[in-house]
């Protein structure tokens, strides 16, 4: 077991990087980024610019805080598009058990495949409702309806994480109904759905995007098999299958083009995993899904 590393001074710090071949010509910038982003931040934007702790020759700073400004963007895109993709899932999902089942199918074992997860997730939304217990339309439930909540509210209650493993505890034919909406099946959905819950979380968390592996990948179909489904590509193709507006859809493509053009001269494209011929698939399904 080794020590854990001392303290350093910002200064220290640059004395650091510098010693490992990195390019500082400016240490009062360098030392106002530090102290705002911190070195162990953004250490991680140099994974791929250093071999054995040594930067690669003409490596800058400046280059590692742009990798870390992308990054930062890039999230933001992320996350505007997964909050509008969550929202509408929630919308088909209580439309759909509500005029199918009723107003409160989603406390019923019945509607659903698995008991067991059918009882771990009510047992989560009871704990949830707690929690969000100070509310106003939790305390306006409480205290009109005595607790009770129609799907179209509870939902409002669900986390993402909640809201998939819902859906993929749904009976399959009723998974169906929502996936032929979007123009595929319950299959890829579910796998979908579970990426975007990552993929949340770690935007949510302010984790880094730039040359991650993710823990998860999602189901692609054929023609897309050349993508790398560990990188972050893979889940702006899904992001933009699920979009069903087409301005929403044309806003999204637009503004990651416009960030890999932006940033350009500094990313790896590897790194995200676009492919080559990257332009043309975040062009399909532009005019139609």
């Amino acid at each position: 077991m080794k020590d854990l590393k001392p303290p350093c001074t910002l200064k220290e710090q640059i004395k650091i990087l510098r010693g490992r071949n990195l390019i500082i010509e400016d240490e009062d910038y360098a030392e106002q980024i530090l102290n705002s982003v911190s070195y162990y931040r953004l250490s991680a934007y140099g994974l791929g610019l250093h071999e054995n702790d040594i930067f690669k020759d003409n490596t800058r700073f400046e280059t590692i805080y742009r990798l870390y400004e992308f990054d930062v963007r890039i999230r933001y895109v992320l996350m505007q598009a997964i909050e509008i993709t969550e929202i509408m899932f929630r919308a088909k999902i209580a439309y759909h058990m509500a005029g199918k089942y009723g107003s409160e199918s989603y406390l019923d074992v019945q509607f659903s495949q698995s008991p067991k997860y059918h009882n771990d997730f009510v047992e989560i939304f009871i704990k949830e409702k707690n929690r969000q217990r100070n509310t106003a339309f939790v305390k306006h439930h409480e205290n009109i309806y005595g607790g009770k909540m129609p799907i179209w509210v509870a939902v409002e209650i669900f986390s993402f994480g909640m809201l998939s493993c819902f859906y993929s505890n749904m009976k399959i034919e009723d998974q169906g109904k929502i996936a032929k909406y979007l123009g595929t099946t319950p299959v890829f959905i579910r796998s979908w759905l579970k990426c975007l819950v990552d993929i949340r979380n770690i935007c949510a968390h302010y984790g880094r995007i730039y040359n991650r592996v993710l823990s998860s990948d999602p189901k692609l179909y054929l023609e897309h098999q050349h993508i790398d489904k560990r990188r972050i590509f893979a889940i702006i193709l899904v992001l933009k299958r699920l979009a069903s507006d087409l301005t929403m859809r044309q806003t999204f493509i637009s503004e990651i083009k416009t960030l890999i053009e932006e940033y350009n001269n500094d990313i790896n494209l590897q790194y995200i995993g676009f492919p080559d011929d990257w332009s043309r698939l975040l062009g399909e399904y532009i005019e139609s899904k």
